[in-house]
């Protein structure tokens, strides 16, 4: 049970003594009987509640999932042709979207939410929030490519911000890099590197802002923690 007051106030329909107001008012029923007592308390999920005469129904309940994305499937909420989504892949009563894309082909941390707020700024430009990814290439690897890729490559939409690049380590196959990107344009390291004759081979996306990957096997998913979800709105300035 919740104070009629608090439950008001955080539907946004006013300040609780706002709330206190409209109740000595008369304009707010519950169950369709006109509430005139300060103290009453109700039960979100059942009781009915207008203000005049609208139904005022509880905000849905905000969820952040990260998921390990496996290659082969979609960054999407949906698929018209039936294809394999990263929402198929978590259990929730919610409906969720990614946040941001992964390419189809490639695997890493994403974060799944029903926060539309939190989802708009964290993929907004202006925020810059930096994603880490480790990239498998192959090719010559050479000072001059890596500091092109540093500095910005042009792509068809225009020149790419600054990138955090660096070797990771190399072998006989290839190299492992480590990106750090404050944007997120359409398969941009794959088309970066193919703009400096590198074959991205595996890209893993192992950091979102501050959040690592970790120990998150591949296709398993997890609940954000709160200290995560309150960063998160720090970085992007909500509240």
């Amino acid at each position: 049970m919740e104070r009629l007051q608090k439950f008001l106030a955080h539907q946004g329909i006013g300040s609780r003594r706002a709330v206190e107001k409209m109740i000595a008012a008369g304009r707010i029923s519950v169950n369709k009987k006109i509430i005139i007592n300060q103290g009453v308390k109700i039960d979100p999920t059942t009781d009915r509640v207008t203000v005049d005469g609208k139904v005022i129904k509880p905000k849905e309940k905000y969820e952040y999932i990260w998921l390990n994305k496996p290659p082969e499937v979609l960054s999407a909420a949906s698929s018209k042709t039936g294809e394999l989504t990263v929402v198929d892949l978590v259990d929730s009563d919610n409906r969720l979207y990614p946040v941001g894309r992964l390419d189809k082909d490639s695997q890493g941390l994403l974060l799944l939410t029903n926060d539309g707020e939190l989802t708009h700024r964290l993929t907004h430009p202006k925020y810059h929030i930096p994603k880490t990814y480790e990239v498998f290439v192959s090719g010559k690897i050479t000072t001059k490519k890596i500091e092109r890729l540093q500095t910005g490559i042009k792509l068809s939409e225009g020149m790419t911000q600054p990138a955090e690049v660096e070797i990771i380590e190399q072998n006989e196959t290839g190299t492992w890099l480590e990106f750090v990107l404050h944007e997120g344009k359409h398969r941009q390291i794959r088309r970066m590197c193919a703009t400096v004759d590198l074959h991205v081979i595996d890209l893993i996306r192992v950091k979102f802002g501050p959040v690592e990957i970790k120990n998150l096997k591949l296709g398993k998913s997890r609940s954000a923690t709160s200290a995560e979800i309150s960063t998160l709105y720090k970085l992007v300035k909500l509240q």
